[in-house]
């Protein structure tokens, strides 16, 4: 499966330009928005010239780059978003700081939890995580938790 990916302006003109020209080219499209830039991206239908699909995205004003990709990865690739994307975490940021997340696989008791979150603090830890439910490989899989005789 091809993919091209156009890196362009947040400008909803220059959005629309690229989806436009991207529409043309394939079925299924998406983008995801940025600060500063919006990245589009589209799987190309078979026989389409993704060589050429580039170079008309590139040439349209507003548009910073395209690159055909042949992986599964195009959307985190870096060549498509050279800087690293940041998440406000507290005084934190995901991508800037190192941030240390501990806790149980499934979080069963209130007292478990406490413990487990007094744990985490003493150790340096910034957050804690807990699941509340393990889903299986099959939804069909569980026999239930009764006694059994």
């Amino acid at each position: 499966m091809t993919r091209i990916v156009a890196v362009c302006r947040r400008d909803p003109a220059v959005v629309e330009a690229v989806r436009s020209s991207l529409a043309a080219h394939a079925d299924i499209q998406g983008s995801i928005s940025g600060a500063r830039q919006v990245v589009c991206w589209a799987e190309l239908r078979s026989g389409a010239d993704g060589g050429s699909q580039a170079r008309e995205l590139s040439a349209l004003d507003g548009v910073a780059r395209a690159e055909v990709f042949d992986s599964n990865y195009a959307l985190v690739d870096r060549r498509t978003q050279s800087e690293s994307t940041t998440v406000p975490f507290g005084s934190l940021q995901f991508g800037r700081d190192l941030v240390v997340i501990g806790g149980p696989c499934s979080a069963e008791t209130a007292t478990q939890v406490d413990s487990v979150a007094a744990a985490v603090a003493r150790a340096g830890g910034h957050a804690l995580r807990g699941g509340a439910f393990k889903p299986r490989i099959s939804p069909y899989s569980f026999q239930g938790s009764a006694n059994r005789d």
